[in-house]
């Protein structure tokens, strides 16, 4: 991509509340929710779930970084959970405290802005929009 260049990446939303705990009760990501068949082609083979984390990963390792983060719409199983958000942001607010932490503040503060994201909480599918540093 080009300097300046913008990309485009979705994705079901595997860090959202209602697919975490869709995966305490279920065992599996509801990206995917029964295991593939091997017998029959089901159009499922090309989703790749992966979460905001290694977006940033690989966008970084090729020279850009996110932009934003969106989502298609917000999900009443997700919104159930709201009350629990204080209570991750406190707990990845103690997490960042560590020593260990504090040698890459700034790393971690990245992740943890876009974890944090309404998109990311609540949202079905994400949109991840990206944009190529310049050179």
């Amino acid at each position: 991509m080009k300097p300046g260049g913008r990309a485009i990446f979705t994705t079901p939303n595997i860090q959202g509340l209602g697919s975490r705990m869709h995966f305490l009760w279920y065992g599996t990501t509801d990206g995917a929710r029964r295991p593939l068949d091997p017998a029959k082609v089901s159009g499922l083979q090309h989703v790749n779930c992966v979460g905001i984390q290694q977006f940033m990963y690989y966008i970084d390792h090729n020279g850009g970084e996110i932009m934003s983060v969106g989502s298609n719409h917000y999900r009443a199983s997700s919104l159930l959970c709201l009350p629990l958000v204080p209570f991750i942001a406190a707990s990845m607010k103690i997490r960042g405290l560590g020593r260990k932490a504090r040698k890459h503040r700034q790393r971690y503060k990245a992740p943890c802005h876009w974890y944090l994201s309404g998109a990311s909480l609540f949202g079905r599918i994400l949109f991840v929009i990206a944009e190529k540093k310049p050179g």
